[in-house]
């Protein structure tokens, strides 16, 4: 009897021990799965982030290459927009001393105007202007004259009055700067007449014409009796 509850002991632990290892082992490989897949897991996960990298790697290398290309032609760009600038920059240049160059043209023009000036031009080296043409309103075939007295000739029709120097109401004409003047009548008496004269004036000076006593002029054609003058140069 007790030998059978020995065996039967012994059967039980046996029994246990072989349910602890069979249990163990069990385990085990449960947890070596596990790993496993945690790893396989990981590695994946892994992958995807180097593939992801090597995506961006390759952005970021082609947005590198745009900027390459863009730093390229704005080196181009800067280099071609200098050289128009040079270029510009000499254009200028020529072009200022030919400016130069025109004004100094002029201002021996103006020169060579005023020392080659004749009495024709009615024009005065420092600008001023003065110049007149007047005649007797008379028509063709009359006379004027003659008088008992000396008598002063009042030209109305007027032609030319370039600085307004000449009076057609009184008939007088009034230097308006110091100047040398030339004057020139012209009419027919007996004659053919005209006379010419040039005078140094001061300024606010009068001329007029005037005919002498018993002397009469005829217009053959209206304008025939006539006066007229410029300023040669001011002083």
């Amino acid at each position: 009897m007790a030998a059978s509850v020995t065996q039967l002991v012994l059967l039980l632990c046996l029994s246990g021990t072989l349910a602890d290892q069979s249990f163990t082992s069990s385990d085990a490989i449960t947890a070596q799965e596990s790993i496993r897949r945690d790893i396989k897991a990981e590695l994946k996960e892994l992958r995807d982030m180097v593939v992801e990298q090597n995506e961006e790697l390759k952005a970021t290398k082609a947005a590198l290459d745009i900027q390459r290309m863009l730093v390229g032609d704005l080196r181009r760009e800067n280099s071609a927009l200098g050289a128009s600038q040079r270029a510009t920059t000499i254009r200028l240049e020529l072009l200022e001393k030919e400016n130069q160059m025109l004004k100094e043209n002029v201002e021996m023009e103006k020169k060579k105007k005023a020392t080659e000036m004749t009495p024709a031009q009615g024009l005065n080296a420092l600008g001023t202007k003065v110049a007149f043409s007047v005649a007797l309103d008379c028509p063709g075939g009359l006379t004027y004259g003659p008088f008992d007295e000396l008598t002063k000739v009042i030209f109305k029709w007027v032609s030319t009055n370039i600085g307004n120097a000449y009076n057609p109401a009184t008939g007088t004409f009034t230097a308006p700067v110091r100047g040398v003047y030339y004057f020139r009548f012209s009419g027919v008496d007996d004659r053919a007449n005209m006379w010419m004269v040039i005078l140094q004036l001061e300024r606010g000076d009068a001329i007029d014409a005037r005919i002498f006593p018993g002397t009469r002029f005829a217009a053959a054609a209206s304008g025939d009796i006539n006066l007229s003058g410029f300023l040669l140069f001011s002083l």
